[in-house]
């Protein structure tokens, strides 16, 4: 079955369990026959023949889709998993999830596959409108299209994280529409006075619009010392921060991440952990010839 998702609207939450190929190039989406068993009666490739589709097809997101008794929100499975340090994937798993959460997908919608968690609801990826009101910029990112403002000096500012139909309307204010989803790219970023993020300007740049609001989703629950903590992480000269991914990361590995401003020796963080951080159960007979 193929649908043309540009005209056509359907309803997932009335899908069993199908296979599905989504390009956001064309916004053909491809559903695979209704499965009941293990069997596959066909290959992506061979329903990607047999649809008559117009778009290639390595500009396909491939997984499946379904709704039942263990899923009553629905689930989206990416198969092969979507990681955030893949960019183009990225990209076209985001979406095909924008795609989805428009003809059906909710909230509470479980999305199998996509980033660094296995399972996670929609709303973790994509901010409904009234969670979006509520909430203040994380960072802003300017948008340039290539072909008119190849310069990068002037574009739309957009504050992340945004919802989908943010993300649209900033991009059809640059002229980029779905006849040219890949004609832009990002020209600045900034980050809100009172809650500065040490991210790399030339990372940021280098990054794609989604994967920065799935970062921005993310972050956007940190508290000020969390954000301290990334930031620390950020400048050190052997960080390990060195993708949008590893914050990603971080945001959901919080307990991994220890932030001692004040300490800069090694005695120093040595007493710490000795005397100060509860780590360790010293007896009694022994504090008094600790050394400070």
């Amino acid at each position: 079955m193929l649908i043309d998702t540009g005209r056509t609207a359907f309803d997932m939450r009335q899908i069993e369990n199908r296979r599905f190929m989504f390009s956001p190039q064309s916004g053909e989406l491809i559903f695979g026959r209704q499965y009941k068993g293990s069997q596959l009666y066909a290959s992506h490739a061979e329903e990607h023949g047999e649809s008559g589709a117009k778009a290639p097809y390595d500009s396909f997101i491939r997984g499946w889709v379904g709704t039942g008794r263990q899923y009553p929100h629905g689930i989206i499975h990416f198969a092969p998993n979507v990681e955030s340090a893949n960019v183009e994937q990225f990209e076209k798993a985001f979406s095909a999830l924008e795609m989805f959460r428009e003809n059906g997908a909710e909230g509470q919608t479980v999305i199998r596959g996509f980033g660094g968690a296995w399972e996670q609801p929609l709303s973790n990826i994509i901010p409904d409108q009234e969670r979006s009101d509520r909430v203040s910029e994380v960072f802003s990112i300017q948008l340039s299209n290539h072909t008119t403002q190849p310069d990068g000096k002037t574009g739309v500012w957009l504050d992340l994280p945004a919802t989908a139909e943010q993300v649209q309307a900033a991009m059809g204010q640059i002229g980029v529409t779905q006849d040219n989803p890949w004609d832009y790219f990002i020209s600045g970023f900034s980050s809100p006075e009172g809650r500065h993020l040490a991210i790399p300007h030339d990372m940021v740049l280098a990054s794609g619009v989604n994967e920065l609001n799935f970062l921005a989703a993310r972050l956007e629950k940190l508290n000020d010392y969390e954000i301290g903590t990334l930031n620390a992480a950020l400048q050190q000269k052997n960080t390990e921060m060195r993708t949008i991914w590893r914050m990603i990361d971080y945001a959901d590995n919080l307990d991994y991440y220890v932030n001692l401003p004040d300490i800069h020796t090694m005695a120093a963080l040595g007493d710490y952990y000795l005397n100060r951080s509860g780590m360790v159960d010293m007896p009694d007979a022994w504090k008094p010839a600790r050394w400070i």
